[in-house]
């Protein structure tokens, strides 16, 4: 099933003397399920792809639309994980991961114990009460992406999240977020500049400008 549409995205940054065209006639769908890998080199316009699929840019001109299929009360659409893990270094791993459900106010005992759940099943909960500083590159990653699935989105996007970590912990870290991620069900976009990270992982590749 078709879970995400992207049709025609043309995307254009205007100066006072000039335009740069980022984007041009990006079309593709998604569906339930997948994990797509989008490659290009720096400055190609991958992250503003994403930004346009999340939401927090508008393009030129074409269209994103997604066939909602959780219950909007108790998910949001989309899970945005960044570069950076952007773990607050003064809280715990507990309530670093159950920060988005404190912003959207859905701190519930269901939420909660989903939480417990995912910090179990991917060995993170005997450092539930570790601060930031006291983890390994990969294992904040994993809290990064806990904290994203605490919120239930329907789709994840990745942008370049492995970027920040040497060589050998990059290729482990993406293998534990490529399982978890297929293992809770969901489907995902991310964008890299590294090839061999992405044919790690993909059932999609898709280049932009290289």
């Amino acid at each position: 099933m078709r879970e995400l549409e992207i049709s025609h995205i043309y995307m254009n940054y205007h100066t006072i003397t000039d335009e740069t065209e980022a984007l041009k006639d990006i079309t593709f769908s998604v569906n339930k399920g997948d994990f797509i890998s989008i490659v290009g080199p720096s400055g190609c316009g991958k992250s503003t792809l994403l930004n346009i699929i999340a939401g927090l840019i508008s393009p030129s001109s074409g269209n994103v639309s997604i066939n909602y299929n959780n219950d909007k009360e108790t998910s949001v659409a989309m899970g945005y994980m960044f570069q950076k893990d952007h773990l607050f270094e003064w809280l715990s791993v507990w309530n670093n991961v159950l920060l988005g459900l404190k912003i959207k106010n859905k701190i519930t005992d269901i939420n909660k114990n989903n939480v417990e759940k995912l910090l179990k099943n991917y060995n993170l909960w005997e450092f539930r009460n570790h601060v930031p500083s006291q983890l390994s590159g990969g294992m904040r990653q994993r809290v990064a992406l806990i904290r994203t699935l605490a919120l239930n989105p329907q789709v994840l996007i990745l942008d370049e999240p492995f970027s920040a970590l040497d060589y050998q912990s990059r290729l482990k870290a993406s293998d534990e977020i490529y399982k978890i991620i297929k293992r809770e069900n969901k489907t995902a976009l991310m964008v890299t500049h590294d090839i061999s990270e992405a044919i790690s992982n993909i059932r999609l590749l898709i280049s932009i400008y290289w």
